[in-house]
């Protein structure tokens, strides 16, 4: 074990005790699971689902939280995969070898994802007819126990408990900490209670995401709209929402733009609008690096450091908004909610937009096709794989604090043995769990196929780079190595422990 490794790992041990359903770690390092192991090991969905489903079978009688904890790897696949039903199966497998609440919890998510109001009652109920306060108790749930708790408490309609979980709604949702998603989801499930009892939180929940969504949510829109009423001057909400857009479009890139950088727009394989960003190198023939960003609300300015020292070792760089962020966004796809219960889809439509970005600067001339190099910050680390791995124009790939689901892990071994393209993994102090993930990723690949690096920067993602200069050049001398380097052939087999 490196030095590095090692040093990384001693803060995740209580970070990795509470979010991985694992029992107990050593006193040096956090031993993995079965269950962790066949997550990395694994090198397709379905492979997973049969190896976790055959670990379970083998050790349900001795080991039932074992057995559980792989129940429930399987449930989170089904559910990115967009088989609801198979998913919630699988959940309520695993709380009744665990007894986690937790597994209650991602059931009903995986069927409220469909939309379907049968679905939706059906999830109600599973949370219902947890022993009251299992949620709202438990801080390892965080404000979506909390939320799910105090909703179906409502199912009943009794006015006390509709205001009780009003005030859970408020509280929870005006934290700073709430993420997109989750003001996103719980304001699309709440607001009609909000509208019916005319309660000043459905405008302020609904107006941002109005303007998230660039007026193109139409259910958000019309809900925002009737939020309104007595709010605004009559025949003015249009306005107000598309001049929000506007200043917030603008806020968000200021620091882009004062680099010079553009907005690019194009279209993805199936025509749904993308964005991105685009600074132009000085020279003729330049590298091209081409990223996808994490979701909002990152700011397109926290990668104004990595731009500047990309631009200065003379690449062109383009910033991708992912699909339901940013300004990629229409009508079929206005927030990140969109996605939930269909990760698997949206990985592999990233994937595809990463190529069209390519294609599109290539077209437009000035690119060297020699030096490509395509990269994902957070989540979208397979999507960056999948595109390298298809496109033979690419011969670099840079993932930032990457955070695949862990469902992706062995997935993400396999496709980046797949062309073994050189892969630079950056991570910070602030995601120590993802240090361990990274490494274990790495070892698992051939030899000198991939590097990681640290950096003490604050922050998630692409604000990795503001640590100093020293954090960009250390990119871009590998990337320039990297493009050096002939056209490799796939190994024939990945690295093993």
């Amino acid at each position: 074990m490196s030095a590095r490794r090692a040093r990384a790992l001693a803060p995740a041990l209580a970070l990795l005790a509470c979010a991985l359903a694992a029992g107990a770690a050593t006193a040096a390092v956090p031993a993995m699971t079965p269950a962790e192991r066949i997550l990395l090991d694994a090198r397709t969905p379905g492979e997973l689902r049969a190896r976790l489903v055959a670990h379970a079978d083998s050790v349900r009688a001795r080991t039932a939280w074992d057995a559980g904890e792989c129940w429930r790897w399987v449930g989170v696949s089904q559910r990115r995969a967009g088989h609801a039903d198979s998913a919630s199966a699988a959940f309520a497998r695993a709380y009744a070898l665990s007894a986690d609440p937790a597994c209650v919890l991602e059931g009903a998510e995986a069927l409220a994802a469909t939309g379907r109001p049968a679905d939706l009652d059906s999830a109600m109920r599973h949370v219902a007819a947890l022993p009251a306060g299992t949620l709202s108790g438990s801080e390892a749930l965080g404000p979506a126990g909390r939320l799910w708790e105090a909703w179906a408490g409502v199912r009943g309609g009794d006015p006390a408990a509709v205001r009780a979980a009003i005030a859970t709604l408020k509280s929870e949702l005006g934290a700073p900490t709430a993420s997109i998603d989750l003001r996103t989801t719980w304001a699309r499930r709440f607001a009609p209670l909000l509208l019916e009892s005319r309660d000043e939180a459905a405008w302020e929940l609904l107006e941002p995401l109005a303007v998230f969504s660039q007026a193109q949510d139409a259910q958000i829109m019309r809900m925002a709209k009737e939020a309104s009423a007595g709010r605004i001057g009559v025949g003015t909400f249009e306005s107000t929402i598309y001049g929000e857009v506007v200043r917030r479009d603008s806020q968000g890139s200021v620091g882009l733009r004062a680099l010079g950088a553009k907005p690019l727009d194009l279209k993805g394989a199936d025509g749904f609008p993308l964005r991105a960003w685009f600074l132009a190198a000085n020279a003729r023939r330049a590298p091209l690096v081409v990223l996808v960003d994490a979701p909002e609300p990152v700011q397109a300015n926290d990668a104004d450091s990595l731009f500047v020292q990309l631009h200065r070792a003379g690449c062109a760089v383009a910033m991708l908004d992912p699909r339901g962020s940013g300004g990629s966004v229409g009508p079929a796809c206005a927030l990140p909610d969109a996605w939930l219960g269909h990760e698997d889809a949206l990985t592999r439509a990233v994937a595809g937009d990463l190529g069209r970005v390519v294609d599109d600067r290539l077209a437009e001339g000035g690119i060297d096709p020699a030096r490509i190099a395509v990269g994902a910050a957070g989540p979208f680390a397979l999507s960056a794989a999948l595109a390298a791995r298809a496109d033979e124009r690419v011969r670099a790939l840079v993932l930032i604090g990457p955070s695949p689901s862990p469902v992706e892990r062995g997935v993400l071994v396999a496709t980046l043995a797949a062309r073994g393209v050189p892969t630079f993994f950056q991570t910070g102090p602030e995601q120590p769990a993802e240090v361990f993930v990274a490494d274990e990723i790495v070892e698992r690949l051939p030899a000198r196929q991939a590097r990681v690096a640290d950096s003490r920067g604050h922050g998630d993602g692409t604000a990795l780079f503001r640590a100093g200069a020293a954090v960009g050049q250390r990119l871009t001398d590998w990337l320039a190595e990297a493009w050096k380097q002939p056209r490799s052939t796939p190994p024939a087999s990945p690295r093993k422990e």
